[in-house]
């Protein structure tokens, strides 16, 4: 009779060998979850200029249909918009910017907690209104991004065709 001498793993030695396994795959993952947070994060330049591209496409896009100005200069506008939350009211529109170095474009809807849309402004300007001659008014806006408060890059600008030529 022959006997058969090819015989499994135990219990005992199937269980150490997935804690061994365990505790390697845990190293590996330590080790992951510490390299990406080695990596930047959205506060790269790349990223940064997509959100100064983005605000300013929403300025530009928001002045587009503004319906009337009640503040309008260098650093501040504020305008209204037609209904948008079906309250049969105007939203009133604020972008804002404090006119100091390195501080942040502000955007306020309605009467909503005030939002900082753009970090770190060296400035934030709103050229003077033209009219064309076509008698349609037209405003240029432009955000200028600060490095270290000694080197600032341009960082978008648009032009907005104004559906009123009412400004103050």
């Amino acid at each position: 009779m022959r006997r058969n001498h090819n015989r499994g793993f135990t219990l005992i030695e199937t269980v150490l060998s997935m804690a061994a396994m365990s505790l390697l795959l845990g190293a590996v993952l330590a080790g992951v979850a510490l390299t990406t947070t080695a990596l930047p994060a959205s506060h790269d330049a790349g990223m940064a200029d997509t959100r100064e591209v983005q605000a300013i496409e929403r300025l530009v896009n928001e002045l587009s249909v503004a319906t009337g100005f009640t503040t309008l200069t260098t650093a501040e506008v504020t305008f209204t918009v037609p209904d948008r939350d079906n309250d049969s009211n105007p939203e009133v529109i604020r972008y804002h910017w404090s006119g100091v170095p390195g501080e942040p474009l502000i955007r306020q809807y309605n009467s909503r907690a005030a939002v900082k849309i753009v970090d770190n402004l060296s400035e934030f300007k709103l050229e003077p209104l033209t009219q064309d001659h076509d008698g349609k008014a037209r405003v240029h806006a432009i955000l200028v991004l600060c490095h270290n408060l000694t080197k600032t890059t341009r960082v978008a600008a648009g032009t907005a065709l104004l559906s009123t030529p009412e400004v103050p």
